[in-house]
């Protein structure tokens, strides 16, 4: 069977999202995913894929899409099916690729009127919204239940990227799975620490042996959060902008410990199965946690609470208790 798997939501979807593809690779399915660049980008080192195609979220550029229709009409699809949270988008380009069968989770958000357009033609109901988005997802693509026990989630840097990281290490005089990994940010404000939380972490993690990594992502509001977070600390951490996602991804992987926020790197931490801590606020963890990890969840008190409610004393003795845990061999 040939299949196109859509996942146009943010990179951390796309990784949530590899089991069900390596469920459908395992079966012999020839496996193909339209996804963000960025998350193409992550894509192109799992091994198994037949091809990867790149599209920007909520941008439409006729040229550009043409020519992706007449690539994807010409595919011979027999299946496509939209992941996470089916909008117009998805559903739209699903029917574009000319699969006879298109698939997507109904939600009660997606407009009627789109439901009866016939871009999607199996609408299914998830049985149980309590599950982890995995298991979603595996149900999504035909798995059994149960099966989710077998399949973790997959990623590993580039190789260009692992050479980058290790040039970098020698420049800053640290070795492998032996400094701390703090990810500031996620891609939206309100997963966010408050920067003065952030930036008595940072102080407190200061009484560690253990050099202090600080990153960032590209955005404006990110790079801004994180100079409000680390003015007057440059001397204490050692810190940058992760602009490339597989340098991002070889920072996390030779990390000893990794902290961070609901967010990609955070399943990517949990993917490369480095030890560490992941805060949660306003998002559900029984849902959007890192699965099979060795990630501890700290998740803010009550439902969709805000992340001020995590002190950084209670996230500085996690960490303290992780390191004891942790070894540098993994």
């Amino acid at each position: 069977m040939k299949i196109l798997a859509i996942q146009l939501h943010q990179p951390g979807d796309t990784i949530l999202t590899t089991p069900a593809l390596r469920w459908w690779i395992n079966a012999g399915c020839e496996v193909h995913v339209l996804a963000q660049p960025v998350s193409a980008q992550l894509l192109n080192t799992m091994p198994g894929l037949a091809g990867i195609y790149s599209m920007r979220r909520q941008t439409i550029q006729v040229a550009r899409d043409f020519r992706r229709w007449r690539q994807l009409s010409k595919m011979d699809f027999d299946w496509a099916v939209a992941f996470s949270h089916c909008s117009e988008r998805p559903s739209l380009w699903a029917y574009l690729s000319g699969a006879p069968k298109r698939t997507a989770v109904v939600l009660k958000k997606f407009p009627h009127l789109l439901r009866r357009t016939g871009w999607i033609n199996e609408w299914r109901q998830h049985p149980a919204w309590a599950q982890h988005t995995v298991e979603q997802h595996l149900a999504l693509a035909g798995a059994r239940p149960g099966e989710s026990v077998h399949y973790d989630l997959e990623y590993r840097p580039s190789d260009e990227a692992r050479q980058w990281h290790s040039k970098w290490r020698k420049q800053k005089g640290l070795l492998w799975g032996e400094y701390i990994h703090f990810h500031l940010t996620s891609r939206l404000m309100e997963k966010c620490w408050p920067s003065e939380h952030a930036r008595k972490f940072i102080q407190l993690s200061r009484q560690l042996s253990l050099p202090l990594v600080v990153t960032t992502g590209p955005e404006l509001f990110e790079r801004l959060y994180a100079d409000d977070v680390l003015r007057g600390l440059n001397q204490d951490v050692i810190s940058l902008t992760a602009t490339d996602p597989h340098q991002l991804g070889a920072l996390i992987e030779g990390a000893r410990v990794f902290v961070g926020m609901d967010s990609m790197p955070m399943h990517l931490a949990a993917a490369l199965n480095v030890p560490g801590l992941a805060l949660f606020g306003p998002s559900d963890s029984r849902l959007w946690g890192p699965w099979h990890s060795r990630l501890k969840i700290i998740q803010a008190e009550g439902p969709f609470s805000e992340m001020e409610s995590i002190a950084p004393s209670a996230v500085f003795q996690a960490l303290e208790d992780c390191l004891e845990r942790s070894t540098t061999l993994r």
